[in-house]
């Protein structure tokens, strides 16, 4: 099996944290190979809409890394996305390379084990966190991925997450259920 982490976080903090534990606990995982991706690391511009790709077998015409990584998730029977919560959505890293995907055409993107961890500074029972799970509902929705699990935590300081044994182990557990 295959597991793709895709970090859409500029910065490595809470987000990090959060995806380094799953990797942790996917690491137990018997056979799973795993790569943790940070988008922010990537040379990946915006998608165009220039539609070439729709007429060219889903290839996309801007030759960055964004390919490649496109390439890596249809290539994972996990892709577990993490991003922090900007301006009451997901981050623009993030949202690149779900823009990028366009590309592959609806028809490809289907039959995929999705999960989402969303960190913000705010707490739980903020609305930011409920829009980022009804965008990524829609997009799974619509592009018929199975989500796995979805969580949100909220932590401020950037190293605040790391620092919290209680929900650290809760990561790691969450990456050990993706059998």
């Amino acid at each position: 099996m295959k597991a793709l982490l895709l970090n859409g976080s500029p910065r490595k903090g809470n987000t990090y944290a959060a995806l380094s534990a799953i990797e942790e606990g996917l690491r137990t995982i018997e056979g799973m190979e795993i790569e943790n991706i940070i988008l922010q690391e990537k040379k990946m511009a915006p998608c165009m809409a220039c539609d070439v790709c729709r007429g060219n077998g889903g290839n996309c015409v801007i030759g960055d890394e964004g390919n490649e990584i496109i390439e890596k998730f249809y290539e994972a029977d996990i892709v577990v996305f993490g991003t922090p919560v900007y301006w009451w959505g997901i981050s623009a890293q993030l949202k690149i390379f779900v823009d990028r995907m366009y590309s592959k055409g609806e028809g490809n993107l289907g039959n995929k084990n999705v999960a989402l961890v969303v960190t913000g500074g705010d707490g739980l029972e903020n609305i930011q966190y409920e829009l980022i799970f009804k965008q990524f509902r829609s997009i799974a929705r619509y592009l018929d991925w199975k989500i796995v699990f979805e969580k949100a935590f909220s932590a401020y300081a950037t190293d605040e997450l790391a620092g919290d044994s209680e929900k650290m182990a809760e990561l790691t557990e969450l990456g050990k259920s993706l059998k």
